[in-house]
């Protein structure tokens, strides 16, 4: 599921002329330019705006039993121990029936927010850029069948951060009058993994009325495979994500996939 040089013209000119009277003295030529960083997948088109303000505290992503038995498809569960696998600033794990491309820059987590957590990882500058994989069981096909894209979100509504009881405050900053809390969904599309399985990718903006952080930036995806539901959070704070944690985390997003 599963959500990384341009030579300079004055260089080549050079390289040219001496090329046509070949090297003097034995002396290297010049040196060629370093690759170009492997760029992101472009996004898909935004599924159109969808206020998230009256989700609620609904439901569960299926409490109780943990993760099925091992079904390592793409080798060792839970093998990250290597080092980056490109220069793109990303370590690739492989866990149970699903693998992703890790920030290189974040470590591990005991922490386990949510039922059925097989992994979690946050950045070791700062803890409110944070990703997990939840793997929960269940009796649908697809995740189609799970929910319909817009209604998806609706039901776990606790991914975000619900907040409980009800507050009297003035209307301000943004929030509408007792209002402590907003979610705006910035993006909702379906892509295709492998073997055709259908995978939900959403981008939320929650933000809160202390304005922590100007809010939090959360990237979703989430597919059936093996009477599994696998479910990626990725989450950034709003102030860190436009200074550099953006990049990490869509290319985490963007590299779930599931066996």
């Amino acid at each position: 599921m599963p959500r990384a040089g341009r030579g300079g013209a004055a260089g080549g000119a050079g390289a040219g002329a001496r090329g046509a009277s070949g090297p003097r003295g034995g002396r290297p030529g010049a040196l060629p330019a370093p690759p170009a960083p492997p760029r992101l997948p472009r996004r898909a088109a935004a599924g159109g705006a969808l206020a998230l303000g009256a989700l609620g505290a609904l439901g569960a992503l299926g409490l109780g039993a943990g993760p099925g038995p091992a079904r390592a498809a793409y080798g060792e569960a839970a093998n990250v121990f290597g080092k980056a696998s490109n220069t793109s600033g990303y370590v690739t794990y492989e866990g149970d029936g699903f693998r992703l491309s890790l920030p290189a820059k974040w470590g591990p987590s005991s922490e386990r927010e949510f039922d059925g957590t097989v992994l979690r990882y946050v950045d070791n500058a700062v803890q409110a850029n944070n990703l997990t994989v939840t793997v929960t069981p269940t009796g649908a096909k697809s995740v189609r069948e799970v929910a319909p894209l817009e209604e998806f979100l609706k039901q776990r509504a606790f991914l975000f951060g619900d907040t409980a009881g009800s507050y009297r405050t003035a209307s301000e900053g943004g929030f509408a009058r007792d209002t402590v809390q907003e979610f705006d969904l910035l993006e909702a599309f379906e892509k295709e993994g492998p073997d055709g399985r259908p995978m939900y990718m959403f981008e939320v903006l929650a933000r809160t009325n202390d304005g922590d952080e100007g809010g939090r930036h959360h990237l979703v995806a989430a597919t059936v495979s093996g009477g599994r539901l696998f479910l990626l959070k990725v989450t950034a704070g709003e102030k860190r994500w436009f200074r550099g944690a953006k990049k990490a985390c869509l290319g985490a997003w963007q590299s779930f996939e599931v066996a």
